[in-house]
């Protein structure tokens, strides 16, 4: 099981394991893993040659800083558990990778990369701006990885 962080070599090893002939599985994940990640993981394996799973904690889906301080984070664990469920690749980059030259002087998503939510942005307040990121995220890694 490799671990990487690199995007550009975490799509080489997709690319890699296609051109041979593998379908890639991928199991997005927030890291933290547990038994329904794992059973995830278990199935994707059975359905495909090759599984990647992404470990990635989101901060700009937090609205407030000590929530993503206090969210578990324990990257060796998680990669640890993800081998023994049947991953090849456990991908983790950082904010930086997934938003390469959009974040602002803050390290914040400028609005006009958002989606207009319509009437649902009215009861979701602060938590838009990382909630629409999250769906940016799993785009971001379905392009790279899959």
């Amino acid at each position: 099981m490799e671990l990487l962080h690199d995007p550009a070599a975490a799509q080489a090893w997709c690319e890699d394991a296609r051109s041979r002939g593998h379908e890639v599985g991928l199991v997005p994940t927030m890291g933290a893993l547990h038994q329904g990640h794992l059973s995830l993981i278990r199935r994707s394996a059975e359905e495909n040659a090759r599984t990647v799973v992404s470990v990635f904690v989101n901060p700009l889906q937090f609205d407030e800083a000590v929530d993503f301080e206090s969210y578990p984070q324990d990257l060796d664990e998680d990669a640890r558990l993800a081998g023994e469920a049947g991953a090849d690749l456990v991908f983790s980059g950082r904010l930086e990778h997934f938003f390469a030259g959009e974040l602002d002087a803050a390290g914040e998503l400028p609005a006009e990369h958002l989606r207009d939510p319509g009437p649902a942005a009215l009861g979701l307040e602060g938590d838009y701006c990382g909630a629409e990121t999250t769906w940016q995220l799993g785009e971001y890694c379905y392009r790279v990885l899959g």
